[in-house]
């Protein structure tokens, strides 16, 4: 199958998700979808979570080859969060304050996209898990019980896990020309101020 052809599709069928009317995506959950499918279109609808999971793929596809630990820490800590999400039966964290920990971490993962910098591996190992932490803690089962709670899950994991794929298979790539790094740096600026933008109407 050409993979260019699935890519101008796959761009356009979430900008027309993302134009749907927020009735459709009321309280978290899209009325008349599965919730696997609920669970695997929610982080397109986070931007605190998407503007994460793409700030930490840039970084972690700049990093040398033994990040694959913090790759797999990443994963390891989405899915404990989700987890201690669906058993808690208590909320410590309202959904603002879960908010600026996304976007915290987002700002500081941006810091080492616009710096170029490469970090040793414990480091990258533990913004990687504090992220995927964080993602997991924000997605909230609050609406959802018994099965549907446990279907939604599965979806949210599978989702994060193919989305952080892009952005870490980008930076990867444009590393063979000083424009291409000038451009990887343009985009962690990018998702470092549309962060601060999203808390700032948060606060508003």
């Amino acid at each position: 199958m050409d993979n260019s052809a699935m890519k101008p599709s796959l761009v356009f069928y979430c900008l027309v998700l993302f134009l749907l009317p927020d009735s459709v995506y009321a309280h978290g959950v899209f009325k008349g979808l599965s919730s696997f499918y609920n669970g695997l279109l929610h982080p397109l609808f986070v931007p605190a979570q998407i503007m994460l999971i793409l700030t930490l793929g840039l970084l972690l596809g700049k990093q040398d080859d033994k990040t694959h630990r913090a790759f797999f820490s990443f994963i390891a800590a989405v899915i404990i969060a989700l987890l201690i999400n669906a058993l808690s039966t208590i909320n410590t964290l309202n959904d603002l304050h879960r908010e600026y920990l996304l976007i915290a971490m987002t700002l500081i993962a941006a810091l080492f996209v616009i710096i170029q910098q490469r970090l040793p591996t414990a480091i990258t190992i533990i913004i990687m898990s504090l992220g995927g932490f964080f993602i997991g803690l924000d997605s909230s089962t609050e609406q959802l019980i018994a099965k549907e709670k446990w279907s939604f899950l599965l979806g949210n994991i599978v989702a994060v896990y193919l989305l952080i794929l892009y952005p870490i298979t980008l930076a990867e790539t444009f590393n063979k020309a000083f424009w291409q790094e000038v451009a990887i740096r343009i985009l962690g600026s990018w998702l470092a101020a549309s962060a601060l933008m999203v808390a700032a109407l948060s606060l508003a």
